[in-house]
């Protein structure tokens, strides 16, 4: 009988222990497929913690502040914006329809430059967001024809600087071309401004 409650001491010994090693594979599964990151609270805190990575980014964010054991998910609705290392920058913006997503944002300027879901939007001094409509392009009797209905926008909104016209028409949909026109809008505008090392993707400037 000694030996009997001996062996079932042991065996919830090595069940502990068990459960231990799974929690602890599971926490640090969690943290390999994570991202240093932080918050901005809709009162402009900054809350320093772990990004998890998710296939969508731009729905909600789930969030581990330093001095938590476990991630919360948070809505657009709740937070300014979120940062995860690398530069990825994901603002809180109401779009065209008044529903607040996550926007990456690739530049921050007079015209800031904004992606969700392979398709990219502007906002010119923090007004409105607008699309940059765009379509695959078509071939139609052996020719393809470009859909250019977001070149006609972008050069309507730099139409103060008309300099920057032609780098704009030349620009194909895809955020590098597009950031690298509108930092030619930006240099136009803003003669002074310099690039900050901040991030990459959300590019920022500063004067001086």
């Amino acid at each position: 009988e000694i030996n009997y409650i001996h062996m079932k001491s042991y065996q919830h010994k090595l069940l502990s222990i068990a459960i231990i090693f799974s929690v602890f594979n599971s926490l640090k599964a969690q943290d390999f497929n994570s991202q240093n990151g932080y918050l901005i609270t809709l009162d402009g805190d900054t809350i320093h913690g772990q990004v998890k990575m998710k296939q969508d980014l731009y729905g909600s964010v789930s969030f581990k502040s330093k001095n938590s054991v476990q991630y919360d998910n948070y809505s657009p609705s709740q937070l300014n914006a979120y940062y995860y290392e690398g530069g990825y920058y994901f603002e809180s913006i109401k779009d065209e329809h008044q529903e607040t997503s996550f926007f990456l944002r690739y530049f921050d300027g007079v015209l800031s430059l904004y992606e969700k879901s392979n398709f990219f939007y502007v906002r010119k001094d923090g007004g409105e967001l607008i699309e940059l409509v765009h379509e695959e392009d078509k071939s139609i009797d052996f020719k393809i024809i470009e859909d250019k209905r977001y070149v006609r926008t972008l050069v309507y909104l730099t139409a103060d600087c008309p300099g920057v016209k032609s780098k704009i028409e030349r620009a194909h949909y895809n955020a590098s071309e597009l950031t690298k026109a509108i930092k030619e809008y930006e240099f136009c505008v803003n003669p002074d401004a310099k690039l900050s090392d901040a991030d990459i993707s959300s590019t920022k400037f500063t004067l001086g």
